[in-house]
């Protein structure tokens, strides 16, 4: 056991310290934290510009990397892909060995869809049930009583075929929804909805917001790479935003959910919702973590105080007789410790931009836990002490 835990603690302390000189290679033009160097040039193509201020757009990903995962998916090597989530989506790679020149070596993930059937892919036709995400597609997560929700936006998908609308090129959009259903507000039908598209697969039509929108993302990407096929309708809805009731028009597509919200200011008024925070509440229970930034230094250490719940051992320590193998040390008691009380310890602190280590050298250096910086999880806690 002995030998395990100075292999675990060697085995961190090496990828500590390897990772270092990379800690160099994320260029100002990205945030650091992104799993694999697909995902970081797949966020630059498309986010380095709204970073920079000078795309008139909204984010296609987020303003920074969030979680990364390795999730089950048959298909892919050892059944499992690695992920990273984003405020807006997730990213994927299903199989490092495939061409990583090729425009679909990362792809993103269908989760609009899944949080609507109630289920989460894992092969390519297996799917594991899980209750329809009962979350606003838009605005405040709380306080937003007439927001659709994605468990309400089932009755109207167009998901693994039919349910399909009649095509209405040329008519603007005022229909609505909320908790009442469907309805209609013809005052909302401006000639910014007016249906310009039809998508023939899924039977859906989309407004001239939502595919100028769409079109912005070339030349970077093919709108159906990030958006997917539109699997509703669009619908006016009463969103809270900011504390403040305004009417939203969305639509749901396989990958994102589109918003337009006529009084936001220019590029801001048509986003895509935050699917990937959505995603991750849903499916993990949490909120998602964002990648941390790095220290200041490549490598930082601090000294602090940690308060842990530690048996009392004082009253199971019995003196030693000459005669007694152990002799001088004292003898244990198993029978006579003390229950689990608080105690203060001096804590060691070691950091870079991938771990964060725990150490008590009044307990010999024991490593307490080592967190991922990237999701804000303990890959190894050991307590009580």
């Amino acid at each position: 056991m002995k030998h395990l835990r100075s292999l675990s603690i060697f085995l961190i302390a090496t990828i500590l310290l390897t990772q270092l000189p990379s800690a160099t290679l994320a260029g100002p033009s990205a945030p650091e934290g992104f799993a694999d160097s697909a995902f970081r040039q797949t966020w630059i193509n498309a986010d380095a510009p709204i970073a920079a201020g000078s795309a008139a757009r909204s984010w296609t990903w987020g303003a920074q990397p969030g979680e990364r995962r390795y999730e089950r998916y048959d298909p892919a090597p050892n059944a499992s892909r690695l992920v990273q989530y984003l405020d807006k989506a997730r990213m994927e790679i299903s199989d490092p060995a495939d061409d990583r020149n090729s425009a679909w070596f990362v792809t993103c993930g269908l989760l609009v869809v899944e949080m609507i059937a109630g289920r989460t892919q894992v092969g390519a036709n297996l799917f594991r049930p899980l209750a329809p995400a009962d979350l606003p597609v838009a605005g405040d997560p709380l306080g937003n009583p007439d927001a659709p929700t994605y468990a309400q936006l089932a009755p109207l998908a167009a998901i693994d075929g039919g349910n399909r609308a009649a095509a209405r090129l040329g008519q603007t959009v005022s229909a609505t929804f909320g908790p009442n259903g469907v309805g209609s507000d013809l005052a909302l039908a401006t000639p910014a909805t007016t249906i310009v598209a039809y998508d023939e697969v899924t039977g859906r039509n989309v407004p001239d917001v939502f595919q100028r929108f769409m079109q912005l993302q070339r030349p970077a990407f093919e709108p159906i790479f990030v958006f997917g096929r539109p699997i509703t309708e669009p619908y006016w809805a009463q969103v809270v935003v900011a504390g403040k009731s305004v009417p939203v028009l969305f639509q749901a597509f396989e990958r994102r959910l589109l918003t337009y919200n006529p009084a936001n200011s220019a590029p801001w008024k048509v986003e895509m919702g935050n699917v990937g925070q959505h995603y991750v509440r849903w499916r993990y229970g949490h909120e998602l973590h964002y990648a941390q930034p790095a220290p200041s230094s490549a490598l930082s250490v601090r000294e602090t105080t940690i308060s842990l719940p530690t048996y009392d051992l004082a009253p199971a320590l019995q003196a030693s007789q000459p005669d007694d193998p152990i002799y001088p040390y004292d003898r244990l008691d198993p029978s006579q410790i003390g229950a689990l009380q608080p105690r203060l310890y001096r804590a060691v602190v070691v950091e870079n931009r991938f771990l964060t280590l725990t150490f008590l050298p009044e307990l010999g250096g024991r490593l307490l836990q080592a967190v991922d910086r990237t999701s804000g999880r303990a890959i190894f806690y050991q307590n009580p002490v």
